[in-house]
């Protein structure tokens, strides 16, 4: 699957902060047998990191959609974060001291 330039950029962020490296549109498999990919994951954690873009995720259906197959996937095991463009742009530190929480390390200074 073929990386959106949003996901790139938060993969981009990850490894700025010295984060674990992650794995890239990550296979679920669902309680119901549906499967699912994962923007990016951590699958040891149980984590995921989802790219948010309000560009293409912001009519009711598309939104409501994301929530339901993001409550199917915590269901699953995995706790679900999110991270927007703003987040990405305005807020890098803060969003990769998040993520890092969740993973349960230090995130490093961005180099």
């Amino acid at each position: 699957m073929q990386q959106s330039r949003f996901e790139r950029e938060v993969l981009r962020l990850v490894r700025r902060y010295g984060l674990p490296e992650p794995v890239l549109q990550h296979k679920v498999v669902l309680l119901d047998g549906a499967e699912v990919f994962l923007d990016i994951a951590w699958p040891p954690e149980l984590v995921s990191l989802e790219a948010d873009s309000y560009r293409y995720h912001s009519s009711l259906s598309s939104w409501s959609a994301d929530r339901t197959r993001n409550n199917a996937v915590t269901a699953s095991g995995f706790r679900v974060l999110s991270i927007t463009w703003l987040d990405l742009r305005n807020r890098p530190a803060a969003s990769a001291a998040i993520i890092a929480r969740a993973l349960n390390v230090l995130p490093a200074r961005a180099g």
